[in-house]
């Protein structure tokens, strides 16, 4: 609970700045992870999407 406490409101900065530095790299690896999957996710409806719209125009 202290802990809790001091990371909600830090008595010093350099609590709060360890567990932002800590959740940005955990982001960081999350997404440099899930990168090919987001890009290929991407490309997959961005294709959907050509593919709707040339059937729309023809």
């Amino acid at each position: 609970m202290n802990q809790r406490m001091t990371g909600l409101r830090p008595i010093n900065g350099t609590t709060w700045l360890s567990r932002y530095r800590h959740l940005c790299l955990f982001w960081w690896t999350t997404a440099y992870l899930l990168w090919p999957t987001i890009l290929r996710t991407i490309v997959r409806i961005s294709d959907n999407g050509l593919v709707y719209h040339y059937q729309i125009v023809i």
